[in-house]
Order: structure tokens, then C-alpha cells, then sequence
């Protein structure tokens, strides 16, 4: 499709997919783009940060910052660590691989819609960060190293389980001085 096309001819590197050996299925697929996160003149929707989904304000030359889009692992595949490898070999090791200072991506908050009676998106994550509750993709992704530095409603309008609501997280590449990062 054209955003898939488009995420290939800006940043090939950026596009992960997890194949079963042996059948050749796609088991699992990433997502991402290089940029300048201090710089975006928006950082309140996945559709702000990626162009509307086409990536095309991918910055290879003053892009500090992998942005971790989208990540996918084919249901009756998941909890066989097809998502870990995706993160931890694709994303985290693309970003060490390049000098990327970080990842940061927009957790949706899955299980939110579940407490949205009864606490805050604040009051949830802080609950998750906590380990009093746990959430699918969030709690997957703390346990990976990521954190929270901040929660955004309308990051992902319409989604009926987050309710719109996102974590913002970064996992810092510790092989890397902030001031000097950039791609090669």
C-alpha cells in the first residue's frame, strides 16, 4: 500500500519483519523514522509525528531520535518473544547500530478503557509504572527498559481500548552522549 511504499523509500532500515521459519509467515513487523524530536513542531498524535503515516519527515542528518511508529506480532504468535526481538535486536540495536541517542515511541494504553471510570490516564499509567496493574503493551515495553515522560489523550483518536490515550516513552541508548548523536 502507499504508506508501506513510502516507509521503504524513506527509510528502509527503519522497516523490521519477523518471518516463521520454515513457512516463510510473517510473524511480526516494526516500524520507525529518524528525527529530531526536540524540533517537531508537533509531538501530539502519531499522525503529527509521522507524516500522517508516510514518514516523510524522516531526518537522517539531524535526527537524534528513532521513532518506534508501529509494531505488530500476528495473534496466535504473540507471547513467544517475536515482539522482544523486534524491539531489542530491530529497534534498540537500529538505534545503537546508527548513534541514535534514543527510542521514543507512543504506548497505547491498551487496557485503559477498562479503569477510565475509575482513574485518570495519568492515574492508570502511574499504576501500571508501579506494577499494581498491568497493561499489554506498556507493561511489555517498561519491562524492556523504556519510561514515561509523559501522557497524551487524542494521540490515537478513535481507538476504543486506549480511549485516544498514549504514554510517551524513550529507552536512552547508553552508548551514546545526547550532545553528539546522529546518525551514519
Amino acid at each position: 500500500d502507499k504508506y508501506l511504499e513510502s516507509h521503504l523509500r524513506v527509510f528502509p532500515q527503519g522497516q523490521l519483519v519477523a518471518v516463521e521459519q520454515g513457512s516463510g509467515l510473517v510473524v511480526g513487523v516494526a516500524s520507525g523514522l529518524v528525527i529530531d524530536w526536540d524540533a517537531q513542531p508537533d509531538t501530539s498524535s502519531w499522525n503529527a509525528l509521522t507524516a500522517d503515516g508516510y514518514y516523510t519527515n524522516h531526518d537522517p542528518v539531524n535526527g537524534n531520535t528513532l521513532f518506534a511508529a508501529d509494531v505488530m506480532v500476528r495473534p496466535g504468535f504473540q507471547g513467544q518473544g517475536i515482539g522482544r526481538r523486534l524491539y531489542e535486536r530491530g529497534r534498540l540495536g537500529l538505534a545503537r547500530q546508527l548513534g541514535l541517542w534514543r527510542v521514543v515511541a507512543g504506548s497505547r494504553l491498551r487496557g485503559y478503557a477498562r479503569y477510565a471510570d475509575k482513574l485518570s490516564a495519568q492515574q492508570y499509567v502511574d499504576e501500571v509504572v508501579a506494577g499494581r496493574l498491568n497493561d499489554p503493551t506498556l507493561s511489555f515495553q517498561l519491562h524492556l527498559g523504556f519510561r514515561v515522560t509523559a501522557v497524551i489523550g487524542d494521540y490515537f483518536k478513535g481507538d476504543p481500548e486506549s480511549l485516544g490515550w498514549a504514554a510517551i516513552i524513550e529507552w536512552i541508548n547508553d552508548e551514546v552522549d545526547q550532545g553528539t548523536a546522529r546518525t551514519k
